[in-house]
C-alpha cells in the first residue's frame, strides 16, 4: 500500500491529539497520514471532548482508537447511533484542515435537521472550504443558493449581505422571501446592486416624510417608483438618490408653486434641513424661485443649510478641501450643529455603501 504523504495539524486539533496520544500510542503519527475522510472524522469526534476532560478519558476514545482499523462509516454511526444523511460525503469533501471546532457540532445537527440550510450544504458542488460552511449557517435562508453560496464566503460579505435582506423587508412590502432569493440569486450576492434594485421598489418611508401628502404647495415623493417617474419628468439624477430616501438619510419632494423643482431634504437633530433644489434637466431654479422655496419651508419649521460663500471656498480648494454646493444664502443664519451633523451623516452613509461593495 503506498504510503500518504503527512499533513501538519496544529490548534485545537493538535492540542486534543496529543492528550489522546497519552490513551492511545500512535494515534497523533496515524492521523497526520490519514485520509481526508478519516481525519475530518477524527476532527468531528475530537471536537466533542475537551483537553481537561483526558484525565478521565476522551468521551470517544474507544471511536478514536477503532478509527485506524475499521471503517469510517461503521465508526461514526457507533459512536453517534445514527448519522445524518450527507454527513459522511460532506466529511470527505472538506480539505485536510480541521473546521473551527464548535462547527462540527454546528454541522452534525444542520445535516440532521435536513431543512433548508441542509439542502442548500448538499447543493454545492466540488470540495468545500470553511468560508462555504460558515455561509451556509449565518446566511439569512433568503440567501440560500449555491451559487450564492459560493461568492459569498467571508464574515464582511455575508453580514452585508442579511443586512441588504434585512433592510429591504422593511422597506418594500414586495420583499418575500421568494422574491428576495430570486433577486440574490440572479445578482450572485452584489449587495451594491441589491441596494439599488430594493431601494427602486421602495414603497415604505424608513421616516416619516417632513412633508405633509395634502400639502398645497409641495408634493412629497414616499415610493421608489414614484422618485423613477419624476426622474423621467425631470429628466434629471433623481434614481440614483433613491438610496438615500431609503436608508432614511434624505426626503424629496416637488414644489407645486411657479417652476416646478424638485428638492431634497436630509435628517438631523434639530429637524430637517434643505441642501438642494433642481427644475428640468437639474438646471438651477431662479434665485426668487429658490427664495420663495425657502420662505415656504420655513414657514413648515424647515431649516435651511447655508452655503459657502465663493471666496471662503476657493481658498478651501487652495488645500484640496472641496464641498458640495447646497441650497441657501450665505446671508441665512448659519447652525454649526446642523453642519457638523451633515457632514457625520454623509461620511456614515458613504461608508455604508462602500461595505456593500
Amino acid at each position: 500500500m503506498q504510503k500518504r504523504e503527512a499533513k501538519a495539524i496544529d490548534g485545537w486539533v493538535l492540542r486534543e491529539a496529543v492528550a489522546i496520544e497519552a490513551h492511545l500510542p500512535g494515534f497523533l503519527f496515524w492521523l497526520i497520514q490519514a485520509s481526508t475522510l478519516q481525519r475530518q472524522a477524527a476532527f468531528l469526534l475530537l471536537s466533542e471532548g475537551r483537553s481537561h476532560q483526558q484525565d478521565q478519558g476522551h468521551p470517544h476514545l474507544a471511536a478514536l482508537d477503532n478509527l485506524r482499523q475499521r471503517r469510517v462509516r461503521d465508526v461514526l454511526r457507533t459512536a453517534f447511533r445514527s448519522l445524518p444523511i450527507g454527513l459522511l460525503g460532506t466529511l470527505a469533501r472538506l480539505s485536510d484542515d480541521p473546521l473551527p471546532r464548535h462547527y462540527y457540532r454546528r454541522l452534525f445537527a444542520t445535516l440532521a435537521k435536513g431543512d433548508t440550510r441542509a439542502r442548500a450544504l448538499l447543493q454545492i458542488p466540488g470540495q468545500l472550504d470553511f468560508g462555504e460552511i460558515r455561509a451556509v449557517h449565518e446566511l439569512d435562508e433568503a440567501a440560500l443558493h449555491p451559487a450564492v453560496i459560493q461568492e459569498i464566503k467571508t464574515g464582511r460579505s455575508v453580514g452585508t449581505i442579511n443586512l441588504v435582506i434585512k433592510w429591504a423587508r422593511t422597506i418594500s412590502s414586495t420583499a418575500t422571501d421568494e422574491r428576495l432569493r430570486e433577486s440574490v440569486v440572479i445578482l450572485r450576492g452584489d449587495a451594491r446592486t441589491l441596494v439599488r434594485r430594493w431601494s427602486a421598489a421602495m414603497d415604505r418611508l424608513p421616516y416619516v416624510h417632513p412633508i405633509a401628502a395634502d400639502d398645497p404647495d409641495f408634493r412629497p415623493l414616499s415610493s421608489g417608483a414614484e422618485m423613477i417617474d419624476v426622474a423621467r419628468q425631470f429628466r434629471n439624477c433623481l434614481r440614483a438618490q433613491i438610496p438615500l430616501a431609503a436608508v432614511g438619510q434624505a426626503a424629496f419632494a416637488i414644489a407645486r408653486f411657479g417652476q416646478p423643482m424638485v428638492f431634497q431634504l436630509r435628517p438631523m437633530t434639530a429637524g430637517w434641513v434643505l441642501v438642494g433644489a433642481w427644475c428640468q434637466n437639474n438646471e438651477n431654479p431662479h434665485s426668487s424661485l429658490k427664495a420663495g422655496l425657502r420662505r415656504k419651508l420655513r414657514e413648515r419649521g424647515i431649516h435651511t443649510y447655508a452655503s459657502v460663500v465663493e471666496n471662503d471656498e476657493r481658498i478651501l480648494g487652495l488645500v484640496d478641501i472641496w464641498l458640495d454646493q447646497t441650497e441657501g444664502d450665505a446671508t441665512d443664519e448659519s447652525n454649526a450643529d446642523i453642519e457638523l451633523e451633515l457632514d457625520q451623516m454623509i461620511v456614515e452613509f458613504q461608508a455604508l455603501m462602500a461595505t456593500a461593495a
